[in-house]
């Protein structure tokens, strides 16, 4: 069953932040741009911090454009603006592109068959492009992607590793592949000077994708930890 029709793309026609619709809005700086990112609620911030830890999104546009479609239920032209488009690399290092809209788990359930047309728009363009996708992001996709885990890797990637640390770490979990958190922790507290801060080293060392875990899964003290094996949020 068709739903749409016509669909093109028109210039986004504003490029600030607009005034607040939300308790949370604002910018954040990403490692991929000199523009802070715009994220208007914290589901978007959420989302902006999943591309900040995702090693493999080299782009993030807030807004990037407007679809324009006709509606056939309505029988009349709708246009709908997409949250964020995020460029990235596969791991064959293919380009890809991924159109996203920000909902509640609880708000796409909701307003699924109001909102529908414009989500097949979205896909329908998405489609027509080379390598690229859309998707609906919302808090239930990015608990199954580990946010909680991601927003402390995150706290942590400003830290300043020493080199000697590194190479200690990786040489343990060389060495000991799979060890627990714990277990890494109490090496590096006793075999380096840096230990009085053995919990942010690790942490910085999965923000740098030299470290790795299952971060889907809760952060224990029996978390195994592996060297970084590339894995990707987006694919």
């Amino acid at each position: 069953m068709r739903f749409v029709d016509k669909i093109s793309i028109l210039p986004r026609n504003r490029a600030k932040l607009p005034p607040a619709t939300s308790a949370v809005r604002g910018e954040l700086a990403v490692p991929f741009s000199d523009k802070p990112i715009i994220f208007q609620s914290e589901l978007e911030r959420n989302f902006i911090s999943i591309c900040i830890f995702a090693s493999e999104v080299s782009g993030l546009v807030w807004e990037p454009f407007h679809v324009r479609y006709f509606d056939l239920k309505l029988n009349r032209f709708c246009i709908y603006t997409p949250d964020y488009l995020v460029d990235y690399v596969d791991e064959r290092g293919n380009h890809k592109r991924l159109l996203v809209e920000v909902k509640s788990e609880n708000d796409f359930r909701k307003t699924i068959v109001e909102y529908r047309a414009r989500y097949f728009a979205a896909q329908r363009w998405a489609n027509e492009q080379p390598n690229c996708k859309f998707r609906v992001a919302t808090d239930s996709w990015m608990t199954q992607k580990g946010l909680s885990n991601i927003q402390l890797i995150n706290a942590h990637r400003n830290l300043e590793v020493p080199q000697k640390t590194v190479q200690y770490v990786r040489k343990q979990v060389i060495k000991h592949p799979g060890t627990s958190l714990g277990s890494l922790t109490q090496r590096l507290q006793q075999g380096r000077a840096e230990g009085d801060n053995a919990f942010g080293t690790i942490m910085a060392l999965m923000a740098a994708r030299t470290l790795w875990f299952d971060i889907g899964s809760p952060l224990t003290t029996e978390t195994k930890i592996y060297e970084s094996q590339g894995k990707r949020i987006f694919r």
